[in-house]
């Protein structure tokens, strides 16, 4: 069933008033590898109390590459999206992550679920994703265990 992307746009500002939304920084500016790749985390945002921890139920690894690293696509486009999976159900948490010398992206989800992951691979913000990465450039990874 497709998703209601107003219904997640206001679920997610429900959250946010409610102070269940976070943007920690304890990540930010560090470095991660991803199949001997090196990516930088530049934001995050988790639901309240939920922490990027072993514990999470399931890891979705979003990856794709842009044509142009530009000011949208490295600032403007991630914070603006933010409404639309954070209020998605299942969702616990996401951090964006660039690797600015292969114009790569990424994105480290935490899901209850791996029926919430599904959904969210099936979902209208990636299709939007679709559209605007490289074509072809679209790899999504569930794992149960880490984004390792």
């Amino acid at each position: 069933m497709e998703r209601n992307m107003l219904s997640d746009f206001l679920q997610y500002h429900l959250l946010l008033i409610r102070g269940e939304i976070r943007f920690p920084d304890e990540m930010c500016g560090k470095s991660i590898c991803c199949k001997d790749r090196p990516y930088r985390v530049f934001l995050q945002v988790r639901k309240k109390g939920e922490a990027c921890v072993p514990s999470a139920k399931v890891f979705l690894r979003i990856t794709f590459t842009v044509k142009r690293l530009n000011f949208l696509q490295k600032r403007l486009i991630p914070v603006l999206s933010i409404p639309f999976f954070t209020g998605f159900p299942g969702f616990l948490s996401k951090m964006f992550c660039i690797n600015e010398e292969e114009k790569s992206l990424q994105g480290l989800y935490e899901w209850e679920s791996r029926n919430a992951a599904e959904r969210y691979i099936a979902s209208y913000p990636m299709k939007f994703m679709q559209r605007n990465a490289a074509a072809g450039s679209v790899t999504c990874e569930i794992r149960e265990n880490s984004w390792t």
